[in-house]
């Protein structure tokens, strides 16, 4: 059986069974059939067979295609749902839907929010990617701003860092990620919160970067 589609977990939803076909001649389609609750047999997750928890009966939609009221319990368990109907009259109708996490719904589905992806490991090793996240989020990122003070090769100022503290950078390291310095990497010598705006001061560059441009301090 080919897989029906996504359900996003614990979330009420409304899947269309069938085509409902006649069971003598296997090609009528079935309009009055009742299929109340108790006829929507569900597993989850290969778990045993139950009917549905939504009570609602179906309805039937058009040329034997039936629409079904699933609750948040019906969708609560994550992995395959087989949804299964042997109705007198017509010939049984199975479905497979694959419920999935909320989050890998609405990104795969929805598109309204990004996949969540953590690494656990790099190269084997947990500790490896511990220390890499840490890492990353010591950096902080900046970018240029001109607008009191016109950056040198020796000084810039940013108003995106108001770190009150004199000298609180110092020793860390600038890596610019942008304009004609990108990738031009200089050690802070000195720091100075300058009319509302941090003022680093730093080791040489070959130019001064100009205005907007963007940086990550490590």
């Amino acid at each position: 059986m080919a897989l029906c589609g996504f359900l996003k977990q614990s979330t009420a939803v409304t899947v269309v069974l069938g085509q409902f076909l006649d069971e003598t001649d296997g090609k009528t389609a079935e309009t009055a059939l009742t299929l109340a609750q108790a006829d929507i047999r569900l597993n989850k997750n290969n778990g045993a067979g139950a009917q549905k928890n939504d009570a609602t009966s179906c309805t039937h939609d058009e040329n034997g295609k039936y629409t079904c009221p699933l609750n948040t319990t019906d969708t609560g368990t994550l992995g395959m749902l087989t949804v299964a109907v042997n109705k007198s009259g017509a010939l049984p109708v199975r479905q497979d839907y694959m419920v999935v996490p909320a989050n890998v719904y609405d990104s795969l589905i929805g598109g309204s929010v990004d996949l969540k992806v953590d690494v656990d490991q790099i190269k084997t090793s947990s500790t490896a990617a511990t220390n890499q996240g840490t890492a990353a989020l010591t950096m902080q990122t900046a970018t240029i701003d001109n607008t009191g003070f016109t950056a040198t090769s020796t000084i810039l100022e940013t108003s995106t860092i108001t770190e009150a503290t004199a000298d609180h950078y110092v020793g860390k390291v600038i890596v610019f990620t942008s304009g004609a310095v990108q990738y031009q990497a200089t050690r802070i010598t000195a720091y100075a919160l300058n009319g509302g705006r941090g003022r680093f001061t730093y080791q040489a560059l070959t130019e001064a970067p100009a205005n907007g441009v963007t940086f990550i301090i490590v």
